[in-house]
């Protein structure tokens, strides 16, 4: 079910990009981009340090499904700036 709802969503937009010709893994590393920054929306994060750094509080997993999608590990987004 969740394929077809994902075909179906975003089969106009991979024809659009189809005709300027972006090749195909281009269009899946922007849809899990774009996936990765609504996914952001799903966090809770609380200002500390004065305002210049947050943490994030409970995520029940949504940072793993976030890593997953930017194909990046924990420990490397914690150290970027």
């Amino acid at each position: 079910m969740v394929t077809s709802i994902h075909h179906s969503f975003f089969s106009s937009p991979q024809d659009a990009l189809d005709i300027v010709q972006i090749c195909k893994d281009d269009q899946e590393q922007a849809f899990a981009m774009l996936a990765a920054v609504l996914w952001l929306g799903n966090i809770s994060f609380q200002v500390i340090d004065n305002g210049n750094h947050v943490e994030v509080l409970a995520n029940e997993g949504k940072i793993d499904i976030i890593l997953s999608k930017l194909n990046c590990q924990l420990s490397v987004l914690a150290n970027s700036r």
